[in-house]
């Protein structure tokens, strides 16, 4: 169901909460709704944010929203909301989670108008929690950044410092990598984060709202004797690492075959309409060309003088000269046509053929003053016989 070849083939499965008819399939590039009840040629809906994605990012995990058309989509270097009532443009809301690690582990959890997020990595200090808040029943805001929860190594340092909890085995400990994080809410809407290690330790915190405690004070010096006292009873477990548990299983026997059968397997075609270019890439027989005054120094960054010749243009400097010289040259020549299209007086009386008295007397302006001058009477006088 990919449509781009990756390195390797990670996918997971997972039915949906509110119709069990509906399989959640999520690979590095998209994710697919399976419809059970209808042969698996292809998904019922895709939503594919790759768009909105880095070339180098592609997606790690998912969990449900409060809303059935939402899901929460870590990648390597953000999370999405994304919503599959619109697939072609499904992406709804975006944070930067800045791990070093692809995050592997999300948990889900409300309170009142508020959603919070918290997705986790391998690496143990990796940790972030995001409160989404929906303000109506389709409409959500995050008005505040992803929050980084302090770690337990930070208690441990603060113990260091007042004496307790001094055996170095503890912080390679904390160090361990993470392998489940969850978020639980109790009677009185205080929300708890628990992350777990890869030997088995749980550890647990509240979140509440981000106030300074003194060093001295009560909730500080509770968490120090609840570590030391910990350290303490380690040694006496002799089985530290405890058997894992399965609360409840599926029959994914019917998925497995559909999965499995070759008849039903995809081909991947090369001009898939699904591939996403982005448009700032060109290629370096382009971006060659360019004359600009920086062009020089921003391809050097990325050798490209040396592995592409550059093409035979000219200088940007030859270019100004000519178009100088050729704007000179139009110049002079519309002086010219002025000169030639100007028609010369001519002080001599000229020759009027009889065909051409019309154009004489349309051409003499003489009588044009005639008008001004008074009127003058003639009287005839009479001849004496």
């Amino acid at each position: 169901m990919q449509s781009t070849v990756l390195d390797d083939s990670w996918s997971s499965i997972k039915f949906q909460s509110t119709d069990p008819n509906v399989l959640l399939f999520v690979d590095r590039c998209c994710l697919h709704y399976l419809d059970i009840r209808i042969p698996f040629n292809q998904p019922a809906l895709r939503m594919c944010p790759k768009s909105y994605l880095e070339k180098c990012e592609h997606l790690s995990v998912d969990t449900a929203s409060r809303n059935n058309f939402c899901r929460y989509i870590g990648t390597y270097h953000s999370i999405l909301m994304c919503d599959n009532r619109s697939p072609q443009q499904c992406v709804q809301q975006k944070w930067t989670h800045q791990f070093k690690s692809p995050p592997l582990m999300t948990s889900v959890i409300n309170r009142e108008d508020k959603e919070f997020v918290v997705l986790s990595s391998q690496i143990a200090s990796e940790t972030t929690i995001i409160v989404n808040t929906w303000t109506s029943s389709e409409i959500s805001y995050s008005y505040n950044f992803p929050y980084t929860p302090p770690h337990i190594k930070e208690t441990l340092n603060e113990s260091q410092m007042q004496g307790m909890c001094l055996n170095p085995y503890l912080r390679d400990r904390f160090d361990l990598s993470n392998t489940g994080s969850f978020l639980i809410k109790d009677d009185a809407q205080n929300i708890f984060l628990f992350l777990q290690n890869s030997i088995g330790d749980i550890y647990y915190q509240c979140l509440t709202h981000d106030t300074a405690l003194d060093k001295y004070s009560p909730i500080n010096g509770k968490s120090f004797h609840i570590l030391n006292a910990w350290q303490n009873a380690i040694p006496m477990e002799a089985d530290a690492i405890v058997p894992l548990a399965m609360s409840s299983k599926s029959n994914m026997q019917y998925p497995l075959e559909n999965f499995t059968n070759k008849k039903l397997r995809l081909k991947y075609n090369e001009h898939n309409s699904d591939c996403y270019e982005p448009s700032w890439k060109q290629s370096l027989e382009k971006l060659n060309t360019y004359t600009d005054i920086l062009a020089p120094e921003l391809l050097a960054v990325w050798d490209m003088c040396e592995e592409v010749p550059s093409s035979s243009t000219t200088a940007p400097h030859q270019k100004v000269l000519n178009w100088l010289e050729s704007a000179d040259t139009n110049t002079l020549s519309l002086s010219q046509e002025d000169i030639e299209n100007t028609s010369t007086p001519v002080n001599t009386q000229e020759l009027v053929s009889v065909s051409q008295q019309m154009d004489v007397i349309y051409l003499d302006d003489s009588n044009v003053f005639q008008d001004l001058l008074p009127k003058v009477k003639k009287v005839r006088k009479r001849q004496k016989v």
